[in-house]
């Protein structure tokens, strides 16, 4: 009896041993699937970062990153293998549009406090390149990506006050807002800064557009600290807080612009709107002057 059940452990071991890749079969597999890459698409070892590996029912399924990929590439190739590190499917890279490309370059620009400093240079490439676009073309691309390019943008002129010193300003801005305070103000994330100088307005300001936090950020991640996020602004405000709002303060002393709109849940604008000033928006900011 005692043999039979030593027995059946061993083949047990053994069938295990055979169906499932061990980490050292892994390790070759990786190196079996940057030959081919190097084979069929010609990036060598260093120009690639592998996202995912998986093995399941004898096939690898593989996903990888080419690094400084063409900005017109989205720079990653899909595959499977079979258990013998055999090719048996491999895409990629894949050809990404115009809007695409200008929604990442914008978008690498927000949520960052120095979103100011880049935002002029994203203008800078792009503005010729919408500016030579047929009608046709330039209507496939996102028309508030298109306005936003347009938003007569640059870096902060000689007699700006500093960044840091308009951040403060505009906070201390919201934090005198009636029925508002100082904590209140700071529960907000930073999603967009620019110095711009808009048509409506007719001199320099700094734009800052708040929102509350979300998941895209390291801090608000997990669905209990949005949870936790969202019963301190229940409580700090006494009910509903504003989802999204914009603080525009003078760029030569810090002062209110214009009228603070705030946007409650279901909200009224695109996050772009308050950047880009649609109609709707300066409606709104006008309606909060009388």
């Amino acid at each position: 009896m005692k043999k039979q059940i030593l027995s059946i452990l061993t083949m047990s071991l053994l069938l295990m041993a055979f169906f499932i890749p061990s980490a050292m079969a892994e390790e070759e597999i990786i190196n079996r699937l940057y030959a081919i890459i190097r084979e069929q698409r010609g990036y060598t070892r260093e120009q690639l970062s592998v996202n995912q590996m998986e093995y399941s029912d004898g096939v690898w399924g593989f996903s990888v990153t080419v690094l400084d990929h063409p900005e017109d590439e989205d720079g990653l190739l899909v595959g499977e293998m079979d258990a013998a590190g055999n090719l048996m499917t491999l895409e990629g890279p894949q050809k990404t549009s115009l809007d695409r490309q200008l929604e990442s370059d914008l978008k690498a620009c927000f949520n960052r406090d120095e979103g100011y400093l880049l935002l002029p240079k994203v203008r800078e490439k792009w503005l010729p390149i919408l500016d030579g676009l047929p009608p046709e073309e330039l209507s496939r691309i996102f028309d508030k990506y298109v306005a936003a390019i347009r938003v007569p943008l640059s870096l902060p002129q000689e007699g700006a006050i500093p960044f840091d010193q308009a951040r403060e300003a505009a906070i201390s801005q919201l934090a005198s807002e009636p029925g508002w305070s100082r904590a209140q103000a700071e529960m907000f994330r930073l999603a967009i800064t620019a110095y711009c100088t808009p048509k409506d307005i007719g001199r320099p300001v700094y734009f800052f557009l708040f929102a509350q936090h979300s998941p895209i950020e390291d801090a608000y991640a997990s669905a209990r600290a949005m949870e936790r996020y969202a019963k301190e602004l229940k409580k700090a405000f006494g009910g509903e807080a504003p989802i999204q709002f914009a603080v525009l303060v003078d760029a030569a002393n810090g002062e209110l612009a214009e009228p603070i709109v705030l946007d409650y849940a279901p909200i009224r604008f695109h996050y772009l709107d308050f950047f880009i000033r649609t109609p709707e928006f300066v409606q709104a900011v006008e309606a909060g002057r009388s």
